[in-house]
């Protein structure tokens, strides 16, 4: 009976919806925003209040709407959203927002480059929350290279429908210049579309692929494993936890917890 119990505890905890949502309040940042040098607090504030952290800060406070899309960035992060499974397909499902009965976005993506890696774990199949994953290719013109489901082929995807996802994590390779991620994009979409998907598929030189196997298997050309676990296969979780890659936004996850996913 005890085992039965902990099997069942074990299957809610790996199909329920998996979301979180702050448990502190919201306060307002723009005494921050507006200063010319941050300390170690003021970036914890702004992460805690937008799942921005400091590298992707650093990157985009000299635009001109930086205080404005801060802003944006944590009034979104702190919508009280009701998350709801809804099929994907006959064997998967993944985690959407509603509202009035209509799907709507989960938060707003933060400003994005070539070569940055989107992450979401609001997908399962067959109950088992393995989530998706996505590389940017053509930042300008907001797409995406994913590899979705059986019976498909690699595709190109708006960048924006991340934004249905009520969780997501956005990384990209540590010590990896701007023009080097250009030219990752650009290999990737040279040589990497229209790749048959298979779940199961493995190493660097296979014909077939899956969602975080296509990103790692594209990273891998270039001489870095996002693959942290190094093992036969590689979900996005592995990708999450790379020692290799530094996080740039974070929604629907704790940032509080020392290790996101």
């Amino acid at each position: 009976m005890t085992l039965l119990l902990i099997l069942v505890l074990i299957f809610y905890t790996l199909s329920a919806p998996q979301f979180y949502a702050p448990t502190y309040e919201q306060i307002n940042i723009e005494y921050i925003l507006q200063q010319d040098f941050y300390s170690d607090a003021d970036y914890e504030t702004l992460y805690l209040q937008t799942g921005i952290t400091k590298s992707l800060i650093d990157e985009i406070k000299n635009r001109p709407n930086y205080t404005e899309e801060m802003l944006s960035l944590q009034h979104h992060y702190f919508n009280d959203i009701d998350v709801i499974e809804t099929a994907m397909n006959a064997l998967t499902k993944w985690d959407q927002v509603f509202f009035d009965e209509e799907v709507v976005n989960a938060f707003e993506l933060a400003p994005y480059q070539n070569g940055y890696i989107f992450l979401t774990k609001s997908t399962k199949t067959l109950g088992v929350r393995h989530g998706h994953a996505a590389i940017v290719v053509d930042a300008e013109n907001g797409l995406v290279l994913e590899s979705l489901e059986p019976g498909t082929v690699t595709v190109l995807q708006n960048a924006d429908r991340w934004e249905l996802y009520p969780t997501f994590i956005m990384l990209k390779p540590v010590g990896f210049s701007q023009e080097k991620l250009d030219e990752v994009a650009k290999y990737a979409l040279e040589n990497f579309m229209d790749i048959p998907y298979f779940i199961f598929a493995i190493g660097e030189n296979s014909k077939t692929t899956q969602c975080s196997h296509i990103v790692w298997q594209i990273y891998k050309q270039f001489g870095i494993d996002i693959d942290d676990d190094g093992g036969p296969t590689v979900w996005p979780r592995d990708i999450a936890r790379s020692d290799n890659l530094e996080v740039l936004q974070v929604f629907g996850f704790d940032l509080q917890d020392d290790r996101l996913w």
